[in-house]
């Protein structure tokens, strides 16, 4: 459930920011919404490549689930936007 909270404040900030925040602002909830990405996908690295022996599927999938909502999050369409309204001026 703690989870499930933290990834919904997270994308709900995150489009947030995007929709009508200073340019720096919206780079900061971008860092922390790959972070968050960087983090799960080191939880999976763990259980599958380093130490194999803990696998858990539920946590695993539990992980890949938050990568897909941070990358189906439109991170990458308003990335574009941040960079072309900077070298416009």
């Amino acid at each position: 459930m703690k989870k499930k909270l933290t990834l919904a404040i997270l994308l709900a900030a995150t489009g947030t920011a995007a929709i009508a925040g200073p340019i720096e602002e919206q780079i900061r909830f971008r860092q922390s919404a790959y972070s968050f990405a960087a983090w799960n996908v080191q939880k999976i690295k763990n259980q599958v490549v380093d130490h194999p022996e803990t696998y858990n599927k539920d946590t695993v999938a539990a992980a890949a689930n938050a990568i897909a909502a941070v990358a189906n999050s439109g991170l990458a369409h308003s990335m574009v936007k941040v960079q072309t309204k900077v070298l416009a001026g």
